[in-house]
């Protein structure tokens, strides 16, 4: 194998008969533990870590070396041309037939959830591993796997006091202490900088160059993976783009995907964080540079700073350093060429992007991190975007641990082995049925015509009919409870919170049958909605949702601006600068209510704020079976709800949300209220209708279950914002924002100042 253990792990050779999809492996193997069948647990688990490494090998092998060197002239004795479409063809059909071969044709196009990958990624096995290996009383595995997920991610509290358990043993000693899957280029990289320490310059200058050698084929194995299908989204396929857009789609995902493999370098097992410093491949000529002027090789020494200055010209150290060189030895020498290279392959790669952004972005949603854009920043590239950050240890926040607005699971017991969050898969066990005969009796009657036959729930308005839903349906198959009511105008009501200025509580938690929700009106003016309303106008299709037109109900079309979007649509002269300081302003003012209302401590900051409007596609208000057709499903805003009742705060969830807020622009629309539901999540208890100006807040979890009705007339256009106490999970998009605005209103100012001093002196002669 060419690269780094923690991508794909070296395994024996196999028939493609042998394989079978690692995502099967990884549910058998919570099962069991769920079960506490501790030894079937790490078998299956342990195989989910083998295939997987097995199926990426393949895919690595197939793209770089069966597939990576398909020629102009190998093209030509195909007999089909020559051109880019015969290379995507001749491409296609080479990796089909390796991967075939290698996994079999069956699992070629088997496709795996990005939300299991991303466990993997995050090294997620291994702490069920650790469980289920010190249960069965292998006190070193279990040290193992646990080191192994804490390397992944040093931020989590309960692995650190796992960690410190395992310390206390006395059966354990540091050789315990082992990362099975440590990168190889950072195994070397470690081991260089502790001998470059002890002086040791030719020991440092082998290690640095092992970790080159393995950082380069760890690169050339994670740009390879980059080749991945990409997702339109379920109801995307049928409204395709045109051919060149779709391969434009396409290019940029493969870019974006291998411009993050030089962070994702950086951190265990490929995780990406925009946060990285990406300096580890510079480094490396930094470090060789000192040690082989140490050993008195200049010109190499020269060489490594060349290097170096390849990826930061402008560094004042190097630039000092290189003075002391003899100058016709520094003239003389070259920068390695396979850095220069590849410097020059990304930097192409980054103008491809930056093109596709200026050109495409307000229309079709091609927008990049700016940390992206700058592969290898300066020391001090994050610091204005938050310096308190850059203080701290690279690693992605804890995105399992428990946030100050659920008091109720506060983990008040000492950490236990094992995830800390809720079991990621059903077990398959149908919630209130105890056998199948009964849940296909339930299925044959209507509960409706039948109440006494079916099992009950509980809700504010009493008990209700349980019925059931297929999977697919899941969170869509809402009926309103018999108190069900929507509310349009009404006289104050009392407050549990302070009330801004000039606005009215119209709303309380009682009145919207359930904790933490409130409906404020007055907070915009008639004038102030028409301009958002108007800006909203310029929303993208499909914007935040991967370009999918109806991300949620069939019936409607989605379109959206960002706060960012309608800031460079400003800077152009598309749309009144106004309009969008407006829909800055509003962001501060909101936070501060939600906040006061809550009686919040600390202060909220906006993960993500967006400026939305749906357009009905027919008028439909109920499906075939006599169910609600809904704009949005009933759901939490934190955490993946889940068929069997379950919701689990684990990514791909915003488990960092905590409150969120909607504000409407319009009211001249018939559908489309938002109401709350049961715990249930299967009857619709309360309902709002929007209206200029009025907020509905109210709490991000399980607590706060809601959905959208069906918008059968007009265009329904608000501003939904979610909220978050984490400073660091602030969208960085809005300082980018902020920026431009600053810029337009300075622009704005000083032609302003101009003017006025122009006509000064005409001023003073008439008076």
């Amino acid at each position: 194998m060419r690269g780094s253990k923690c991508l794909v792990t070296i395994i024996s050779a196999t028939s493609a008969g042998d394989y079978s999809p690692y995502d099967t492996h990884y549910a058998q193997g919570i099962h069991a533990y769920e079960n506490e069948n501790w030894t079937e647990a790490i078998t299956e688990f342990e195989r989910a870590i083998e295939e997987r490494n097995r199926y990426l090998e393949a895919k690595v092998h197939c793209s770089i070396d069966s597939c990576g060197n398909i020629t102009g002239d190998s093209l030509k004795s195909l007999s089909i041309g020559s051109g880019f479409s015969q290379y995507v063809i001749a491409r296609g059909l080479c990796l089909y037939k390796c991967m075939s071969e290698a996994i079999g044709k069956k699992y070629v196009d088997w496709r795996i959830l990005p939300s299991v990958d991303e466990e993997f990624q995050a090294r997620l096995p291994y702490q069920y591993l650790n469980v289920a290996y010190f249960k069965s009383g292998n006190i070193r595995k279990a040290l193992e796997t646990a080191f192994t997920f804490f390397n992944a991610d040093p931020s989590d509290p309960e692995m650190q006091d796992t960690l410190a358990f395992y310390q206390e043993m006395e059966e354990v000693d540091d050789s315990m202490f082992v990362d099975i899957e440590n990168p190889e280029h950072l195994k070397h990289y470690e081991i260089a900088q502790s001998v470059y320490q002890l002086e040791d310059y030719p020991q440092a200058i082998s290690e640095f160059e092992q970790s080159l050698h393995w950082y380069w084929d760890s690169m050339d194995e994670c740009r390879a993976l980059c080749d991945a299908p990409f997702d339109f989204g379920d109801d995307y396929p049928d409204e395709l783009p045109n051919y060149h857009l779709f391969q434009t789609k396409m290019v940029a995902q493969l870019l974006e995907c291998r411009l993050k493999c030089v962070k994702q370098m950086e951190l265990p097992c490929g995780r990406y964080h925009r946060r990285s410093n990406s300096d580890l491949l510079p480094i490396h000529y930094h470090y060789l540079m000192f040690a082989y002027h140490e050993i008195g090789d200049d010109p190499k020494a020269a060489s490594m700073a060349k290097t170096y200055l390849t990826f930061h010209p402008d560094n004042e150290p190097m630039q000092i350093n290189i003075q002391f060189f003899d100058q016709e030895v520094y003239e003389a020498a070259q920068p390695e060429e396979k850095a220069v290279k590849f410097h020059k392959k990304l930097m192409r790669e980054v103008k491809m992007l930056e093109y596709l952004e200026h050109h495409f972005g307000p229309t079709y949603g091609f927008k990049y991190d700016y940390a992206l854009l700058t592969p290898f920043p300066d020391e001090m590239f994050f610091e204005a975007e938050d310096e308190r950050l850059m203080n701290e240890d690279i690693g992605d926040i804890d995105e399992n641990s428990q946030t100050p607005w659920d008091p109720e699971n506060e983990v008040k017991d000492p950490p236990t082995f094992g995830p800390s969050y809720d079991t990621p898969f059903p077990t398959g066990a149908e919630i209130g049925y105890e056998s199948v005969a009964e849940k296909i009796d339930d299925l044959l009657f209507d509960p409706l015509a039948e109440p006494d036959k079916v099992k009950q729930v509980d809700t504010v308005h009493g008990k209700l009919p349980y019925y059931s839903a297929g999977d697919e349906k899941f969170g869509y198959v809402v009926r309103d409870s018999p108190k069900y009511s929507v509310f349009d105008d009404g006289p104050a009501v009392n407050a549990e919170g302070p009330v801004a200025d000039g606005a009215v509580l119209k709303q309380n938690s009682t009145h919207l049958a359930g904790p933490t929700r409130f409906v404020m009106d007055g907070l915009l003016s008639d004038e102030q909605c028409e301009s958002l309303y108007k800006l909203a106008s310029y929303g993208i299709v499909g914007d935040g949702y991967e370009g999918d037109k109806k991300p949620h109900s069939k019936g409607e079309e989605f379109a959206g601006i960002s706060l960012l979007t309608a800031a460079r649509l400003a800077d152009i002269g598309a749309v009144e600068t106004a309009a969008v300081q407006l829909y800055h302003d509003i962001n501060s003012k909101l936070a501060k209510i939600v906040k006061e209302y809550f009686k919040l401590e600390t202060d909220l900051y906006i993960d993500f704020i967006h400026l939305v409007c749906r357009d009905p596609k027919d008028e439909k208000t109920t499906d075939e079976d006599g169910n609600i057709i809904l704009s949005h499903p009933v759901h939490p805003d934190n955490c993946l709800y889940l068929p069997d009742g379950t919701c689990p705060r684990r990514p791909p969830a915003y488990v960092w949300r905590e409150y969120s807020a909607v504000l409407y622009l319009n009211e001249d629309i018939e559908g489309g209220e938002i109401f709350f539901a049961d715990p249930s999540g299967k009857y619709a208890l309360a309902g709002v209708k929007p209206k200029c100006g009025r907020l509905v807040g109210f709490c991000a979890g399980t607590d706060c279950l809601h959905g959208v009705k069906k918008l059968t007339g007009g265009k329904r256009c608000a501003l939904p914002i979610w909220y978050t106490t984490r400073k660091e999970k602030e969208d960085f998009t809005l300082e980018d924002a902020r920026a431009i605005l600053k810029r337009l209103n300075s622009s704005s100012a000083s032609n302003t100042d101009s003017d006025s001093s122009e006509k000064m002196p005409s001023e003073k002669t008439e008076l």
